[in-house]
């Protein structure tokens, strides 16, 4: 076990993967003692938990868990993982379930990274207000334009892309 008491998971022999409406998931630990009577996978996405049957299979590298748990109960985002029991509290698994609906699932194990990325900085409004304005007259002076000659409608964009790149700076 690591220092936080989480269970570690395998890494080559543990997997995720959807089944018809579920995600199946299969992981295996070494300490097969700590697992005791817990007979539920629990999921954790902040106040949200979500408990499933898992089922332990003993191997000779350690315990195979299996569960599979429908996509209806979960929701997109970053899940973490247990073995829980109605009267016990649960064990923490060294996991995470990673799950949308677009893109392939993915369990990750392993302990959480100990890096946090800061948050990226805001867009400047301003510059994106000015981009919608720009882009909207190009569409406006374009139509205007397009009964006009071509070579009087390209001198005309010409000056525009000019007092434009002035305006901007």
């Amino acid at each position: 076990m690591t220092s936080n008491a989480e269970l570690a998971v395998d890494l080559t022999e543990s997997y995720a993967h959807r089944v018809g409406d579920g995600v199946h998931l299969v992981m295996r630990v070494d300490e097969a003692s700590a697992i005791g009577g817990r007979d539920l996978l629990q999921l954790r996405k902040g106040k949200r938990i979500v408990r499933v049957p898992v089922t332990a299979t003993p191997s000779p590298s350690g315990m195979v868990l299996d569960a599979i748990v429908s996509t209806q109960q979960i929701g997109v985002g970053t899940w973490r993982l247990g073995l829980a029991s109605v009267a016990e509290r649960p064990v923490p698994l060294e996991a995470r379930l990673i799950y949308s609906r677009k893109q392939p699932v993915a369990l990750l194990p392993g302990p959480l990274p100990a890096t946090v990325l800061e948050p990226p900085a805001p867009k400047r409004r301003s510059q994106d207000r000015s981009n919608r304005v720009y882009t909207a007259m190009v569409r406006v002076a374009n139509a205007g334009l397009r009964p006009l000659p071509e070579d009087v409608a390209a001198r005309v964009r010409s000056s525009l892309k000019k007092a434009e790149r002035r305006l901007r700076g």
